[in-house]
């Protein structure tokens, strides 16, 4: 019998081994004869004696071989040894992920891995930083903001102008407008070029040549606002505006850079209406004029009664002059050089802004620029009369992320305060400060009767929205205080229509921010009114509430609202007695409608 097995020999390829001694039994041809016997061929004779010996050349080539494969082996490093082996697929592929995660975060301003810019910037220095920055604008190096922004947060201070973010890049940062889409992408609602023209400006046909190659790229984003902030003389003046009004939406005119006979009284509302003339030449109608005045005005040495002074006659000018907004710059040189500030430079900061608002009466857009660290800083400015603020040194100290860390945190305060939309927290510092001034000028005067004889009466005096939830009047009514002290005014007998309705438009926004939707009705409390003037005022506030959940109702009457209120000062058990005679007349009514008085 012959058995055929496989042995394998290394790198000699495959041989047969053939054991036993005589072939299969039965054939004929070769009846026990040995196996040589019956091979016809020299190959089958020559396995039977044996693998023939390998000759001494091949054997040596065949050692070389395997002592440089060995060499190999030991100089292959332990990363490619690992991808050789059957776990390399795996490790390839989270390498590839790792890849694909950080080129994301590197795209995402929102990613922590932008944080290293700061640490780099603050070692390099303003003047450095600045410089890369504007490099890897310029090749679009720079990452995205992916969020999306607040919709809460979108401002339309005047018709027609409107910011997408309430945070812009004042001018100093990109000087040539060399990498505007990128400092875009970066989040800005709108973006100040230069300073162009005077002693220390960039040149302006660099900046139109810089402008044009953006508008031929087709790469123009189209969420925010550009503006140049332009210097020198009246006739430079009026050819950076013919140069680049067409390109921009905004015209600073910095008056730091401007003539000093220019910038005061009468020669400032008149450059500022040649201005407004020539932009309404452009085509579209031209950019906004916008005074940019310096933090140090009107000089370093100047008291702070003086630079306030300055700033309303500023204020004053541009709002006579035709103009659409003024920049407040934070003073840096009053910080220590910090140009992020203290907390007395910010504090005198927002003062300038206040003085300038109540100037104007918030008819004239206010920008305030430097000082800000966070989005709280931003907040109190605008609280204090600016409508939008501009950073710029904190992102050379920080990075790209200070754009959009910024605007979170005011959307988060904006939610925090109770504010429906950034409009509504537009210079309310500044209103509530003038109240309490209001009220306490009219506490001292003592002539009340004189008061509520007047066309304008003070519906506070007295008058209180009570809050109640209830789910039926004939149930108890739940008094939870005096929630609600109205602060306003209301038509009297003679006052024109709309003072009624805007007075009643004011007193429903004011309860949307005091009164949770659950309350059941909103009771309005007056006393000395006629019947007559209540049921107007009551019916202006009904037609402006009609769309919120809770219902207005009026109580009126002297017999009412005295002992109620006199019950309610009282120091002992005032609340508890004023809340039984409040539900014992719930009771009694069941039901109050417009026209249902107590007379008495």
């Amino acid at each position: 019998m012959v058995t055929i097995l496989k042995r394998a020999v290394p790198r000699h390829g495959r041989v047969l081994q053939i054991t036993g001694s005589t072939c299969r039994p039965g054939l004929p041809h070769c009846q026990g004869l040995p196996l040589s016997a019956c091979s016809g061929t020299r190959h089958a004779a020559a396995l039977a004696k044996g693998q023939p010996e390998m000759p001494a050349d091949l054997k040596q080539f065949m050692k070389d071989y395997e002592r440089q494969q060995a060499e190999a082996e030991a100089k292959e490093s332990l990363f490619w040894r690992i991808m050789g082996s059957r776990h390399g697929g795996f490790l390839g592929a989270a390498i590839a992920g790792g890849f694909m995660y950080a080129f994301y975060c590197m795209d995402d301003v929102s990613s922590d891995l932008h944080r290293f810019w700061g640490s780099l910037f603050r070692r390099l220095g303003p003047e450095a930083a600045r410089s890369w920055l504007i490099w890897a604008a310029r090749r679009r190096l720079l990452p995205r903001d992916y969020d999306k922004d607040d919709p809460y947060l979108i401002i339309e201070p005047q018709e027609g102008l409107r910011f997408m973010t309430p945070v812009g890049l004042a001018a100093g940062i990109d000087r040539e407008a060399e990498g505007l889409n990128a400092l875009f992408d970066l989040g800005f609602g709108f973006l100040e070029v230069g300073p162009v023209g005077g002693e220390q400006g960039a040149d302006g046909a660099t900046v139109w040549k810089h402008l044009c190659e953006r508008d031929s790229s087709h790469e123009v984003t189209q969420f925010g606002l550009l503006g140049a902030a332009v210097g020198g003389d009246r006739a430079e003046l009026l050819g950076h505006m013919s140069a680049l009004g067409p390109k921009v939406q905004l015209f600073f005119i910095d008056l730091g850079s401007v003539p000093r006979q220019l910038c005061s009284g009468t020669a400032l509302v008149q450059l500022t209406r040649d201005l407004e003339m020539a932009a309404a030449e452009l085509p579209g109608g031209g950019p906004r004029v916008v005074l940019r005045l310096p933090a140090a005005w009107p000089e370093k040495s100047a008291t702070r009664q003086a630079r306030l002074h300055e700033v309303s006659e500023v204020a004053a000018a541009a709002l006579a002059g035709g103009a659409s907004g003024l920049v407040l710059c934070h003073d840096d040189a009053a910080s220590g050089g910090n140009c992020l500030g203290n907390e007395d430079s910010r504090r005198f900061h927002r003062e300038l802004v206040s003085e300038a608002f109540l100037r104007t009466q918030g008819e004239l857009m206010l920008i305030g620029c430097g000082g800000i660290r966070n989005g709280d800083d931003a907040m109190k400015l605008i609280e204090s009369g600016t409508s939008v603020v501009q950073i710029s040194t904190i992102l050379l100290t920080e990075g790209p992320i200070a754009c959009r860390r910024i605007k979170n945190e005011m959307a988060q305060l904006l939610m925090h305060e109770g504010w429906l939309n950034l409009q509504e927290a537009v210079g309310s510092a500044v209103r509530k400060k003038t109240k309490a001034t209001a009220k306490k000028k009219r506490r001292q005067t003592g002539n009340e009767e004189t008061q509520m004889q007047a066309s304008i009466q003070i519906l506070a005096d007295p008058l209180a929205g009570l809050m109640f939830f209830t789910s039926s009047f004939c149930s108890d009514v739940n008094l939870e205080g005096v929630a609600f002290v109205v602060d306003m005014c209301v038509a009297g007998p003679d006052a024109a229509p709309s003072v009624s309705d805007q007075v009643a438009s004011y007193t429903v926004q004011t309860l949307k921010r005091t009164f949770p939707p659950a309350a059941g009705a909103v009771f309005l409390l007056g006393g000395r009114a006629s019947p007559e003037e209540a049921a107007r005022n009551t019916r202006a506030v009904q037609d402006s509430a009609m769309s919120e959940p809770w219902e207005i109702l009026p109580v009126y009457g002297p017999s009412l609202l005295d002992p109620v209120q006199s019950a309610w000062a009282a120091d002992e058990g005032g609340p508890t007695q004023a809340r039984d005679m409040l539900q014992s007349l719930f009771r009694a009514v069941k039901s109050i409608q417009l026209a249902d008085y107590e007379g008495s």
